[in-house]
């Protein structure tokens, strides 16, 4: 069977998902470096600090099921829109946060537009690119998730020091880097079905039952297996990226802006 053809456009399409991926880390832990300005901040505890980031964990948990259900009725395109403009307008307003609660609130929502660009990403690619650059993208794509964490921790001090050292701005200017993203994907964000006869969609549309296979594959063994063992690995995750940048300041004196010669 031959291969369709593939679209040039689905490079453009690979440069807005990694630029999705990098708003995604910023979303997540931009707090994480000022953890202890944001707590000396607001007058709250160590452990109301962690929630601050751990609440996205949640949220991914919880409003993946709420996106996998807006992809199926919208498509993959319009939920990562929707997604990303959630993310970053949750930013935005947390920036102006002065209230435990109100940043929490803030950060909540944004953990429900991170939820609901989880799975678009994986259905996009599945959309644009052939069959036999499935690996190397989603490769690509995978690693490139790191490479937005390294940044975040990088990039961070350095900011907070340039803003007056006010954790709001912080997160505001991140919140704003994000909207850029979501603007770029309203504005250059395609769905590569468009191209398909009509005459096509309505002879899938004959074979493909119309029910939802969500809580059938939810039902599947395997598929509970590698959701405990995705949430012991995020659990492991959020528990070093949350708090392992406090212990290196204050138990071994290193400076948020650089290491310790």
């Amino acid at each position: 069977m031959n291969e369709r053809a593939l679209s040039p456009y689905r490079w453009i399409i690979e440069l807005l998902l990694l630029l999705l991926l990098t708003a995604q880390s910023i979303t997540w832990l931009a707090p994480a470096p000022i953890l202890d300005e944001i707590k000396k901040g607001l007058g709250i505890t160590l452990g109301q600090g962690g929630l601050i980031i751990s609440i996205i964990a949640l949220c991914i948990g919880i409003f993946s099921i709420l996106g996998a259900i807006v992809l199926e009725k919208l498509g993959a395109l319009r939920c990562l829109q929707l997604g990303l403009w959630l993310m970053g307008l949750g930013e935005i307003a947390s920036g102006f946060a002065g209230s435990f609660t109100t940043l929490l609130a803030c950060r909540v929502v944004e953990g429900v537009g991170f939820g609901m660009v989880i799975a678009p990403p994986g259905a996009l690619t599945m959309e644009w690119f052939g069959e036999h650059e499935w690996p190397y993208i989603n490769m690509v794509n995978f690693a490139f998730g790191y490479v937005g964490l390294t940044a975040v921790f990088r990039i961070t001090p350095s900011l907070f020091a340039a803003v007056n050292s006010s954790w709001q701005s912080v997160l505001l200017y991140y919140g704003v880097a994000t909207v850029a993203v979501a603007a770029l994907w309203t504005v250059l964000g395609r769905d590569s079905r468009t191209s398909v006869p009509a005459e096509a969609l309505a002879a899938v549309e004959k074979i493909v039952p119309k029910e939802s296979a969500l809580m059938e594959v939810m039902k599947m063994r395997n598929i509970l297996l590698f959701a405990a063992g995705l949430f012991g690995g995020m659990w492991v995750f959020q528990l070093y990226t949350a708090f392992l940048p406090l212990f290196f300041r204050f138990a071994r004196g290193m400076s948020s802006s650089k290491p310790r010669s």
